[in-house]
């Protein structure tokens, strides 16, 4: 299983789409934890970010230069 695959199969909450960037609230950890990111070539990361507010402006564009796994 894939980290996506093990991710999803949590049915976390779609928080946001950019584009083909989708935001997720963590499944498990709720809004203790920062919130991911699965990318248009199927990636899971960790954004970093613990709101959505955080996005406003340039914040995606330095959620994926500074992406880190899940």
């Amino acid at each position: 299983m894939t980290p996506v695959q093990k991710f999803m199969s949590h049915n976390p909450t779609l928080l946001a789409s950019f584009g083909e960037y989708n935001l997720y609230e963590h499944p498990t950890l709720g809004d203790t934890a920062p919130i991911a990111m699965i990318t248009p070539s199927g990636l899971l990361y960790n954004t970093g970010f613990y709101d959505l507010g955080d996005f406003e402006e340039d914040g995606l564009a330095l959620c994926i230069e500074t992406r880190t796994s899940l």
